[in-house]
């Protein structure tokens, strides 16, 4: 047959398989067929790839399997973009695409992985994660079709299980957070005292209070600067700038608590300003799990039903919306992006004004 340029294609017949054959010569000069019973069939095949090439919507075909595409995925568009500790969740939710790992990423269809699906849930995996799974293939698939590897997002149309998403926070009252100040003085020589007098009066995150430095303190001002946050990761012990702008952020601090803190200061011997506040007796940092474990002893210790560590932060936001502060200062005091999500979580703790509304309503409109 004589070769083709790029661009170009040819319909033969085949008579072995009583077929039409339908070859074409992509843009980058590769040579593609397929067979039809009806040569109008190859015709309109053809014509089709010709009109894609000529939009510049044409699709290379290629080899590369969807496994093959979430690592590179994982190692060249989000590596630099995120934490090592999400990272490595992402590694962990694309292992479980291995069902569907070897199909060709041109080729996977939308039932293939509804099946997949079904085939995690049979295995006992949560609809919560498989829907994590789910995002996960849907924006490595997003990015497949933005690099001209795909011609669309077949993820678009699969459909992950349904499960109820909550958000009802739970919270400590005062009367637990005084027992639990009480019994963190008691346990261990209070070692872990000032780390959660700090957590419940900022609603500081636990990577935030363990990332923190004596040069982020300032007495004088009464201020704490958040600007780093502290992971455990398979490697080890991380510590990052936070993921948003918004994490970045200086706090005021009350007075007895930058006492305390001074206090803890004056008992030990700082090498440097940039030391860390809170480590363990040999000068280490302390780890996340290091802090779950001693926090489990002081919630037993001060007979209080087991919450986790995070509730502190909750506890703080709902009290400080209940007290009346405006949602703004509250979303930038613990570093939430967005201000929605704020009010996601803790609107149900704002005040109702209705009433006074009303009266308001009443002056503006009604009184003359």
């Amino acid at each position: 047959m004589k070769q083709q340029s790029k661009g170009q294609g040819t319909i033969s017949y085949d008579k072995v398989h009583n077929s039409y054959r339908a070859y074409y010569v992509t843009p980058a000069g590769r040579r593609i067929s397929k067979r039809f019973k009806e040569k109008k069939e190859a015709a309109a095949w053809l014509a089709d790839q010709q009109s894609k090439a000529n939009s510049g919507n044409f699709i290379e075909p290629s080899n590369i399997t969807l496994g093959s595409w979430l690592v590179t995925w994982i190692q060249e568009y989000k590596k630099a973009a995120v934490s090592q500790r999400t990272l490595e969740r992402y590694v962990e939710l694309a292992s479980k695409c291995a069902p569907i790992a070897g199909i060709k990423l041109q080729q996977l269809t939308v039932p293939q992985v509804q099946a997949m699906y079904s085939q995690l849930a049979g295995d006992g995996l949560s609809a919560h994660t498989i829907d994590k799974v789910h995002k996960v293939l849907k924006a490595a698939m997003k990015k497949a079709l933005q690099v001209g590897l795909i011609p669309r997002n077949i993820i678009d149309a699969v459909e992950p299980p349904k499960f109820e998403r909550t958000h009802e926070i739970v919270t400590f009252t005062r009367t637990e957070v005084d027992a639990i100040l009480s019994a963190a003085r008691d346990h261990n020589q209070g070692r872990y005292y000032c780390f959660i007098l700090l957590a419940i009066t900022t609603g500081m995150r636990l990577g935030e209070l363990l990332a923190l430095r004596w040069s982020d303190l300032n007495p004088l001002r009464r201020e704490v600067a958040i600007n780093r946050n502290l992971q455990q990761a398979k490697s080890g012990i991380i510590i990052n700038p936070p993921k948003t702008k918004a994490g970045r952020r200086t706090i005021s601090v009350p007075a007895q608590v930058v006492s305390a803190l001074q206090e803890l200061k004056h008992g030990r011997k700082i090498e440097s300003i940039d030391a860390l506040i809170f480590v363990t007796g040999t000068g280490t940092p302390y780890s996340p799990r290091n802090i779950e474990h001693a926090w489990k002893r002081i919630m037993r210790k001060a007979d209080i039903p087991y919450r986790n560590f995070h509730v502190l932060r909750h506890t703080h936001c709902t009290d400080l919306l209940a007290a009346g502060v405006p949602i703004v200062e509250v979303a930038r005091r613990v570093g939430h992006a967005r201000i929605s999500h704020t009010l996601e979580l803790y609107g149900h703790a704002i005040p109702s004004y209705d009433k006074e509304i009303a009266g308001k309503v009443s002056n503006l409109y009604l009184v003359r």
